[in-house]
């Protein structure tokens, strides 16, 4: 490799204590495999730590165009969720919902001790919002007879953001690279020259609108959203 191949690029810490910071590549010395970055790292890698060499777009701007294309498609991909950790408190009727919830769709009250099979009617409670925190009200005075007990809450969440390299997405896998790559690809300079671009663009905004027609989850029946 030459050092004009590596010189310009952007390397990226991609394991060890130095994981995610990036750095531009000002030198290269091909006869002592030696890579001089623009400034320092915070450290120095270990001997086993990895990195990666970007060309145009870093490590940084992909992992932001991956978390933006999971936002931008949070409405359309919900995922379910589940909670057992509201116990019944006698004379209350709010509670703090449990973070997490995008709509709650059912709330069903323990009667024994693991049994769960008194399902509250929708008219039996509402989602509130005092001082920015959301509060499930019974709305009924029934449920406070199995006070000690616990609430099962049913719904759906948006799918997070990621975080780490190992971590995996909900999303389908077509989704988020063609959403990245149509993204990204969009910031080219006019007059790309490579060949075949404008097809690529092509393809990735197509399959970009074809998984989202066909991948779509839809909101539980009779859900109540949960504001924010």
């Amino acid at each position: 490799m030459s050092p004009s191949e590596l010189t310009g690029k952007s390397l990226a810490m991609s394991s060890g204590t130095r994981i995610g910071q990036e750095r531009d590549i000002s030198a290269f010395d091909n006869a002592a495999y030696k890579v001089t970055l623009r400034y320092a790292l915070t450290g120095a890698p270990a001997a086993a730590d990895t990195f990666e060499v970007y060309n145009r777009w870093g490590y940084s701007r992909i992992n932001q165009s991956i978390n933006s294309a999971i936002n931008a498609a949070k409405n359309r991909y919900l995922v379910p969720k589940f909670d057992r950790t509201t116990t019944l408190v006698a004379a209350t009727y709010d509670y703090a919902l449990p973070a997490g919830f995008a709509y709650l769709s059912t709330v069903t009250v323990e009667t024994t001790t693991g049994i769960y099979d008194k399902v509250l009617a929708n008219d039996d409670w509402a989602i509130i919002q005092v001082g920015g925190v959301n509060y499930l009200r019974l709305t009924k005075s029934w449920p406070l007879n199995y006070v000690g007990y616990t609430l099962e809450l049913k719904g759906q969440a948006y799918p997070g953001v990621l975080s780490l390299d190992a971590d995996s997405s909900s999303l389908p896998d077509q989704y988020i690279i063609s959403w990245v790559c149509f993204n990204l690809g969009s910031e080219m300079p006019l007059g790309q020259a490579e060949a075949g671009w404008r097809d690529k663009m092509s393809v990735w905004r197509q399959t970009l609108t074809d998984t989202l027609a066909q991948n779509i989850v839809n909101v539980m029946p009779g859900a109540q959203v949960v504001s924010y």
